[in-house]
C-alpha cells in the first residue's frame, strides 16, 4: 500500500450507511462495482473499504493492489496488458498469494480494462475486486454491461442531512438545513467557505461532468438544447412532465426539435444520474403510468447553481426533493400514488415494507391540512401513512397518521 493511499485512508471520514453489509458486500463472489453521479465521494467509498477490513484485519497493508487513474504515478497503465504486469510484478514484490484485495478508480481509462478484470476474477476467486469509474469514455451506469452478468453494485448518493452535518462540523439545525438546501449534499462543498466559490465549483461541476460527459458520450451536438431541456427539468421539478410539455416549453423560447430527440436527451440524463424520473402508481387498480412521471434532482445544490432559487415558488418541490432522495439513498423504491382523481406525494417500499407519504411546507390552514391528511385517510390498507411538513407545534398524531418536522425526520429517518 503506498505512502499516498495512506494518507486517503488516514483522512477518509466514514458514511457509516454504506458500510453496514460491508463483509457480506466484499465477501460475495462477484466483481464490486462503485456507481453513482461523479463527486459523489465513490473513491472515497473505496477508501473506507480498505480501512475497515484493514481494522478488522480481513486485509493486510501488503494485500493491497490499488490503482487510480487520475493519480499521475498511474499515468503509464494506458491497457490491460500494462495493467496486468503492473499486477504481475506487484503480487511478486509483494509475495502475495491468492487472497488480496484490488480496487481501481476511474477504470475506463484504461483500455480493454474488462479482459484484465474478468481474467483476476476467474483465476483468483479468492480475491475482492472493486472498480469504480465514469466519464464522457463510460458512464457509471454502464460499467457493468463489460462484466456480463458477474458483478454487483452499490450506487452512492450526495450527502444525507447527517453526513452534512459530520462533513461540515456543525449541528443540526434549521441554518444547517438551509445550507443544505442551497448548496446540496456534494461532499467537496462542505469545505469550501466562501459562497461565490461554492456556486462556481456546482457550475462547474454540471458544465464539465454532467454536460461535457454527455455531449462526448452521446455524440450530442446541440448543446444549447441539452440545457434548456436541463433548465426545465430542473424548474419544474416535482411537476408533472412529459416531451410535449417540454416540446411546449422549447417552441416558447423559439428552439425547434423532433419529440424523438427530446426523449433521448432525457434518457441521456437520467443515465448519467442528473435526474430521477418517478413513475405514477395507481393504488386501487395497483398498476403503474409509464407516460407521465415525475423528475426529480439527484442533487439541490447542482440545481440551484443552474436555475436559482425562488423559496416562495419553490420550496414545495424542494421538500419533496429531499424527501425523494432520502428514501431512495436509503435503499427504498419509490413511486407518486394515485387515488382515483387524488395524488399521494410518495410511496415508498423496502423490503416488503409500504409507506405513504404527503410532504407540505406548512400545515397552514384546515384546507391544507385537510387535503394532505385526507388523501392519505382514504387509502384503506394498513400500511404506515405519514405528513412530513415544516411545522414544530403541529399535533404528532392526527386520526391515526403521523406527522414529523422534516428536519427531525431528515436525522431519524433510516
Amino acid at each position: 500500500m503506498t505512502d499516498k493511499l495512506k494518507e486517503y485512508i488516514q483522512k477518509v471520514i466514514i458514511r457509516q450507511k454504506y458500510l453496514k453489509d460491508l463483509e457480506n458486500f466484499c465477501f460475495a463472489p462477484f466483481i464490486k462495482i462503485i456507481v453513482g453521479a461523479r463527486r459523489v465521494g465513490k473513491s472515497f467509498y473505496l477508501f473506507s473499504i480498505i480501512k475497515k477490513l484493514l481494522e478488522l484485519n480481513k486485509l493486510k497493508e501488503n494485500q493491497i493492489f490499488y490503482i487510480n487513474k487520475e493519480w499521475l504515478e498511474y499515468d503509464d497503465i494506458q491497457d490491460y496488458k500494462d495493467l496486468n504486469n503492473y499486477f504481475l510484478k506487484w503480487k511478486k514484490e509483494n509475495k502475495v498469494g491468492n487472497n488480496f484485495f484490488l480496487g481501481i478508480d476511474e477504470v475506463q481509462e484504461i483500455k480493454d480494462w474488462q479482459k484484465f478484470i474478468l481474467s483476476i476474477w476467474s483465476s483468483y476467486p479468492q480475491s475482492i475486486i472493486f472498480i469504480t469509474g465514469s466519464n464522457s469514455k463510460l458512464l457509471s451506469k454502464d460499467i457493468g454491461t463489460n462484466l456480463r452478468g458477474r458483478y454487483i453494485s452499490k450506487k452512492i448518493f450526495p450527502l444525507s442531512l447527517n453526513e452534512f452535518s459530520l462533513f461540515s462540523n456543525k449541528n443540526i439545525d434549521n441554518e444547517l438545513l438551509f445550507e443544505y438546501i442551497n448548496y446540496g449534499g456534494l461532499p467537496a462543498i462542505n469545505f469550501i467557505d466562501d459562497l461565490n466559490i461554492k456556486l462556481e465549483y456546482l457550475k462547474g461541476v454540471y458544465n464539465t461532468i454532467f454536460v461535457k460527459d454527455l455531449l462526448e458520450y452521446e455524440n450530442i451536438r446541440n448543446t444549447n438544447l441539452l440545457k434548456n431541456i436541463h433548465k426545465f427539468l430542473f424548474k419544474e421539478f416535482g411537476n408533472l412532465i412529459n416531451s410535449k410539455n417540454i416540446s411546449n416549453f422549447l417552441k416558447k423560447e423559439n428552439i425547434k426539435t423532433s419529440i424523438e430527440t427530446i426523449l433521448n436527451y432525457m434518457e441521456f440524463s437520467f443515465n448519467s444520474f442528473l435526474f430521477d424520473e418517478v413513475s405514477r402508481y395507481d393504488i386501487r387498480g395497483k398498476k403503474l403510468f409509464e407516460i407521465t412521471k415525475k423528475i426529480y434532482s439527484f442533487d439541490l445544490g447542482i440545481r440551484n447553481s443552474i436555475v436559482g432559487i425562488n423559496l416562495q415558488n419553490d420550496i414545495g418541490g424542494i421538500y419533496e426533493n429531499l424527501v425523494y432522495n432520502h428514501f431512495i439513498s436509503n435503499g427504498f423504491n419509490v413511486f407518486v400514488g394515485i387515488l382515483g382523481e387524488k395524488e399521494i406525494d410518495f410511496i415508498a417500499e423496502k423490503s416488503g415494507k409500504k409507506i405513504y407519504i404527503q410532504v407540505a411546507y406548512l400545515l397552514s390552514d384546515e384546507k391544507v391540512i385537510d387535503r394532505e391528511f385526507g388523501n392519505l385517510m382514504k387509502i384503506k390498507d394498513g400500511w404506515e401513512k405519514i405528513v412530513i411538513s415544516s411545522d414544530n407545534l403541529f399535533v404528532n398524531n392526527y386520526e391515526g397518521i403521523k406527522h414529523y418536522n422534516i428536519l427531525d425526520w431528515l436525522q431519524n429517518m433510516e
